[in-house]
């Protein structure tokens, strides 16, 4: 079932990419809201990875990975019910919602289940997303109810956390506020050289600032006691290779 929590992070990232038709006509959305509704939760699931992952060692995997289930579960159900009358942006917020919860399975199921579901991901969502989108584009929302729901009750129930955190544990905030101002400014230049939606001069001031974010929280991350991630694993050659490999 730890699995099962990535799987289904991992398939709706890719899903939804059938449904956009449907949704354009159906919510009478733009376009910019539809690039939205897919970057919006990509971004969210990718930029909260080491936040989630540091909270984890705080508070523990276990109520982490269940809180995953239930605000996935969640967001899900609300962009299922979204309405034509709202143009699509409520989805944007609920695809929001979504990608907090799949970045709380993704960072966590990787912990407790090494290396699970690594191929062959982004094809099954193809599928299941097609699927699904025959029927109407809110079931490749809406499945994931009965699923999130069961998968909180089972994780409450059977999932074990560790014996005793670790005491005194305090959050690297400085560390946040650069890793968020940088990867996110890097993230959505990216996103923009794409999908060009804005001006040119701001990509690059964005870029810009997402130097200065990412550099920031190096030297952050350096002076700090419990850092949000501890740079000094790197200088284990194994651990350097095998973060190279995997990314």
């Amino acid at each position: 079932m730890t699995t099962v929590g990535s799987l289904r992070a991992s398939i709706q990232g890719s899903a939804l990419l059938i449904a956009l038709p449907q949704i354009l006509t159906l919510l009478q959305a733009d376009f910019r809201t539809l690039i939205w509704v897919l970057l919006g939760y990509l971004l969210l699931t990718t930029a909260l990875m080491p936040v989630i992952g540091r909270l984890a060692d705080m508070f523990g995997r276990k109520n982490l990975y269940g809180s995953g289930f239930a605000v996935f579960t969640l967001g899900s159900f609300l962009s299922g019910l979204s309405q034509p009358q709202f143009h699509g942006r409520y989805l944007v917020g609920y695809r929001l919602v979504r990608g907090i919860g799949g970045s709380l399975l993704f960072t966590n199921s990787a912990a407790i289940v090494t290396d699970a579901f690594r191929t062959g991901r982004v094809g099954l969502g193809l599928v299941v997303g097609g699927t699904l989108t025959s029927f109407s584009w809110s079931w490749i929302l809406m499945v994931n109810v009965p699923l999130g729901i069961f998968g909180t009750l089972w994780g409450m129930r059977r999932l074990r956390g560790p014996v005793s955190l670790p005491k005194a544990q305090q959050f690297d905030w400085m560390g946040l506020l650069t890793f968020t101002l940088g990867l996110g400014s890097l993230l959505l230049v990216v996103s923009l050289i794409a999908f060009p939606l804005i001006d040119t001069v701001y990509i690059y001031l964005l870029f810009g600032l997402a130097v200065l974010g990412l550099g920031a929280f190096f030297i952050v991350e350096l002076g700090v006691k419990q850092p949000l991630l501890d740079f000094r694993l790197f200088e284990d050659k194994l651990s350097a290779y095998a973060s190279l490999a995997s990314a």
